[in-house]
């Protein structure tokens, strides 16, 4: 059985708000009921410091960041690239890990 948190005469209200908070780039986690922060891939790229080729490359081999997909529309939030990124924190050059 599903169970939505909102009343099916409320879901296009809910899904109105959900429209606005991803093009205000916010959305609350249903998780944690936390805010959001969406980053475009250009962004995304910018805030770790890496070409948005890179980026999609990455997306595409499945080694990249997780990343949100609304549509043809792909977004990345701060958290999740924060979390990649120390995913790749090396002590030395001979340190193998993750790539």
């Amino acid at each position: 059985m599903l169970v939505f948190p909102f009343s099916v005469c409320t879901l296009p209200l809910a899904l109105e708000s959900m429209k606005q908070q991803q093009e205000e780039g916010t959305l609350m986690s249903p998780s944690t009921a936390q805010e959001i922060s969406f980053l475009t891939e250009p962004e995304a790229a910018k805030f770790i410091r890496l070409a948005s080729g890179t980026l999609q490359n990455k997306r595409v081999q499945g080694s990249g960041p997780p990343f949100y997909k609304f549509g043809s529309r792909v977004l990345y939030s701060r958290q999740d690239l924060l979390s990649w990124a120390n995913t790749r924190r090396r002590t030395s050059t001979s340190d193998g890990g993750a790539d």
